[in-house]
């Protein structure tokens, strides 16, 4: 994926998935697996991103996509999320 425009001003408040989507058009969130017995299943998604792999686990794979894109943004672009 190549690098998208300039990090906007208010990055910190932009939703991780929006803002690497934003940053990185096209990346590809991967399943890569899940652990656990229902109720309480624990969802992982990976994406590799200028030439990375980032991780993000959750209950649903909403939240694992989230937590792959924060990790994501917290290495690619510097952003501490509050």
């Amino acid at each position: 994926n190549k690098p998208a425009k300039q990090l906007p001003e208010n990055a910190q408040a932009i939703n991780p998935v929006m803002l690497l989507n934003q940053m990185r058009p096209r990346t590809l969130y991967e399943d890569v697996g899940k652990e656990g017995n229902p109720p309480s299943i624990i969802f992982t998604v990976k994406i590799n991103c200028d030439g990375e792999d980032f991780f993000g686990k959750g209950p649903n794979k909403k939240v694992a996509r989230k937590n792959c894109a924060y990790a994501a943004c917290q290495k690619l672009f510097n952003i501490n999320y509050p």
